[in-house]
């Protein structure tokens, strides 16, 4: 039986499927990475997510390379700045959240980058209104090498959800929720 995903974004979860076939016994062991690689690519995780919450957008883009990619429901942005300018223009409506990496696999990929996936966890801590807004993400993230240092290549928003505290709009929830491939055939539709 055809898998078909529910159409419930808080209550699916939708993963790429790159993620399953990094899995295969005889690539993991072809293909490892040093313990220092690892805490590097996942500390790059973290540190884009606190750069962009404390809007250090200087730090932000030591960690991007020229070319980075960035697919978000805010926008497909090709180009350090471009995506810089994006995550800039975004700010006042982030304010007051706080965006936080769990559950962080790695795999390398075979021309040496390592792509990485994640859930993106956001909570509200500073609402005039006293409500905890949350919702949940899946982000895949591709690093390479840029002269010695891992730098993040491209960082596509898989898959959105928030929560109806967060945005009552049944509209708008919809439109976060969709995955980054619908959000692609969505924007060639148009």
């Amino acid at each position: 039986m055809p898998y078909t995903p529910n159409t419930h974004p808080l209550g699916t979860l939708s993963l790429p499927e790159a993620f399953f076939k990094s899995y295969d016994p005889v690539q993991r062991r072809n293909s490892r990475l040093s313990a220092e690689d690892q805490l590097e690519i996942m500390g790059l995780i973290y540190r884009f997510e606190l750069a962009f919450d404390s809007e250090r957008f200087d730090a932000l883009a030591n960690l991007l390379t020229d070319d980075m990619v960035l697919d978000h429901f805010w926008g497909y942005r090709q180009g350090k700045q471009a995506v810089i300018n994006l995550l800039k223009e975004h700010v006042p409506d982030t304010r007051g959240y706080r965006h936080q990496a769990t559950n962080l696999v790695l795999f390398p990929n075979d021309d040496g980058s390592v792509t990485t996936l994640s859930f993106l966890l956001v909570v509200t801590v500073a609402d005039p209104s006293g409500e905890l807004g949350m919702g949940h993400g899946v982000v895949t993230d591709v690093m390479r090498r840029v002269d010695g240092v891992w730098k993040i290549e491209r960082r596509i928003f898989e898959q959105m959800a928030v929560h109806r505290s967060s945005i009552p709009d049944d509209a708008i929830r919809g439109y976060l929720g969709l995955t980054a491939q619908a959000r692609a055939a969505q924007s060639h539709q148009t």
